[in-house]
Formats: structure tokens, sequence, C-alpha cells
């Protein structure tokens, strides 16, 4: 029994890709479960399969790996977006590299962008953030602000 997983959405603050996944790591890692349980509950059980689903939808963040292959359909090119990795997100690790990236971006910048940078860090460290399965995690106004961060340093 492996997992078939098709039709899968990630989104992130660069937007959102569509999926697939082969095999039963990846599929154990997204669903939480093995194979052979998911189709037992599909068959026997569809408001506990149902569910699982559900919990997949709402988990923690996770660190992906893709494989993107561009084919052709009906003459034109489209990509073919494949699941190859799923970890939990390391949230610490992730941090680190914002910090670092932060840190070569703000001597570039100039005092207007400097300025924005320091406001941003002080409203970051003055706010509570949403919830998300007991972890505290950025909500959309943080990528925006990222993003208008990231605009105005180039």
């Amino acid at each position: 029994m492996r997992f078939i997983l098709g039709g899968l959405v990630f989104e992130d603050a660069s937007g959102i890709t569509w999926s697939s996944a082969v095999g039963n790591e990846t599929g154990v890692k997204l669903l939480h479960a093995e194979a052979e349980e998911m189709k037992r509950l599909q068959h026997d059980n569809a408001e506990a399969f149902a569910n699982k689903i559900q919990d997949a939808l709402w988990q923690d963040l996770l660190q992906v790996k893709f494989r993107l292959k561009m084919d052709e359909y009906q003459g034109a090119l489209r990509p073919k977006v494949q699941v190859i990795q799923a970890e939990p997100a390391k949230y610490v690790e992730c941090g680190k590299k914002a910090l670092a990236k932060l840190e070569k971006l703000f001597p570039h910048c100039n005092a207007e962008a400097q300025a924005a940078v320091k406001d941003l860090v002080n409203v970051w460290k003055n706010n509570q953030y949403a919830d998300v399965k007991g972890k505290a995690v950025f909500g959309s106004e943080y990528h925006d602000d990222m993003s208008r961060l990231l605009i105005a340093t180039h």
C-alpha cells in the first residue's frame, strides 16, 4: 500500500503551489498516518477519515522540498510539481536564516528603509501573534511588511 496524493495545495508568502506526492514517507509526514490505516478508515469510518484529512490541513508549518518539471500539455508548457520531502518547520533555524538575510540587507539600505526595519522589529517584539496549535506564528501582515521591506531595499 502506497500513498498517491494529488491536488495538494501549499501556500507561503510567495504564493500558492499545486503539487502531488507519491510514496509512504511523504504521505506519512503530510497525513500523520500510514497508507493502510487511511485506506481502512476510508472504507470503514468515513468520519474518522475526514477528520484525519482535516487535521492534516491545519498542522504545523512544514519545510517542503519540491521537484519541478516542465511538461507539455496541448502545446503549452506547464509546471509539474511533486513533493519529494516534507518535514516539520524548524522555527529557530528559520528565524536565524531570516535574521541573517536582514543583517545582510540592513547596511545597504537608505536611512528611510533602516528606520522602517527598526520600526518593524519593535512592532514584532511588542505584539502577540496568532496561536496555531500552541505555537505563535506571524500573520499575513508580517509577510506584507517583509515584502515591502525587501522592495525598499532593492
